[in-house]
């Protein structure tokens, strides 16, 4: 596991030269009709988007095995490839997400991706075989699709502080998220595995209402700046 660590580490070594002209402009600098404001309300809620998406992927990631192995008595084997494949399908639907995100604007796509994630989800338990499997890797693609695209969402709210924009989506909310799975094992512990499964098909329901109140990528974001006389 420490090779492709290791591996992406030395690219980016490589690339530190190239990468830091990308640095953004401070809020200092900015000024006149380009300044603008940090919408901190919409951040939070693009958080709390984040925070239950995450809940929904590690929830999937620790019990869709269980569940395969336990209620369809899958082999351990066939029921890690098939969240290995779920996974891979995330990676690869990061890159379109991005595509869509440009053409059809960021909250489009971050809503569209979470909405079929609940019925997806009831077609994978009500569906045993081959189909019912297929359908993990429409979920692991709309999952993960939406990581970059909410990461882009979260500098955008907060100009000139795209650190800590970066720092929150990509790491606190991710991290607050995972820390509920616990609360799901204990469903589980008690209910069996699949009690888990209708509050993880509540959650990108959930999600996709909050995304709705996003203000859109042509929304209002930049405001004039006080004149300086």
């Amino acid at each position: 596991m420490s090779l492709p660590a290791c591996l992406m580490a030395a690219l980016l070594a490589r690339e530190l030269p190239r990468l830091r002209v990308l640095r953004p402009e401070s809020s200092h600098a900015r000024s006149g009709e380009n300044a603008t404001l940090p919408q901190w309300g919409a951040f939070t809620r693009l958080s709390g988007v984040i925070v239950i998406r995450s809940l929904f992927a590690f929830g999937l990631v620790s019990f869709v095995p269980l569940y395969l192995v336990k209620v369809r008595g899958i082999p351990k084997r066939e029921a890690a490839l098939a969240v290995t494949a779920m996974l891979l399908a995330g990676a690869v639907t990061t890159l379109l997400g991005g595509r869509l995100a440009d053409r059809f604007g960021r909250r489009a796509v971050l809503v569209g991706f979470l909405l079929p994630l609940a019925p997806l989800l009831a077609f994978f338990l009500h569906t045993p075989g081959a189909a019912g499997l297929a359908s993990l890797v429409l979920i692991g693609g709309g999952t993960v699709g939406t990581y970059s695209v909410a990461v882009v969402m979260g500098q955008e709210y907060l100009p000139g502080r795209e650190g800590i924009a970066g720092g929150v989506t990509m790491g606190l909310a991710i991290g607050i998220g995972g820390v509920g799975v616990p609360l799901l094992g204990a469903l589980a512990d008690h209910q069996g595995v699949a009690a888990v499964f209708p509050v993880l098909g509540a959650l990108p329901l959930l999600a996709a209402a909050l995304s709705v109140t996003l203000p859109g990528p042509r929304a209002s974001l930049r405001r004039e700046a006080p004149s300086a006389a």
